[in-house]
């Protein structure tokens, strides 16, 4: 940092905050883009063909990013897929391995179509049993990237079921 946090008179800490801590607004916007472009692709597209008897309910943005408390350098994005129509968390849990397979292969796709701005580093797979997905998006524009993970999470609700109200009601 150019300047030392203890030196700087606190009418500059918002300039100083803004300088050093914040990360580029155009970069987190193009972050944001390719994160939403990675939602749409993974609900429309995963678990599609016949082979799958689950689906994607809904795909959900984290980490720092999606909270909105990102610092340069220091931030992270997540995408948490909820699955649904599994009978139980032991299913899911017994699944786990071919779900992130298969959201591995639609990223793949989705890199090859070249239609997200950034560039879309998948890391090589050195666990291949990884409870995650990663994989990092970067500017060489702004030299500025961002580590991501894709994240499963079981939908145990499912849709909402509005019951009839009790007759004492």
């Amino acid at each position: 940092m150019a300047q030392k946090l203890s030196s700087t008179p606190a009418r500059e800490l918002d300039k100083f905050i803004e300088d050093n801590l914040l990360p580029d607004t155009r970069f987190c916007d193009e972050v944001r883009a390719a994160m939403d472009i990675m939602c749409k692709f993974l609900k429309e597209k995963c678990f599609r063909d016949a082979s799958h008897d689950v689906s994607i309910s809904k795909v959900v943005k984290g980490g720092s990013l999606g909270k909105g408390n990102n610092l340069n350098g220091r931030s992270d994005a997540e995408l948490v897929v909820f699955v649904n129509n599994l009978s139980s968390f032991e299913d899911h849990l017994k699944r786990w391995a071919e779900f992130i397979q298969e959201i591995k292969k639609q990223l793949r796709k989705l890199q090859r179509e070249n239609t997200i701005q950034l560039e879309f580093i998948i890391k090589s797979e050195q666990w291949p049993n990884s409870l995650a997905h990663n994989f990092r998006l970067r500017s060489p524009d702004l030299d500025q990237e961002m580590e991501c993970d894709v994240l499963l999470a079981c939908d145990v609700l499912g849709k909402p079921v509005r019951a009839p109200a009790h007759p004492s009601m």
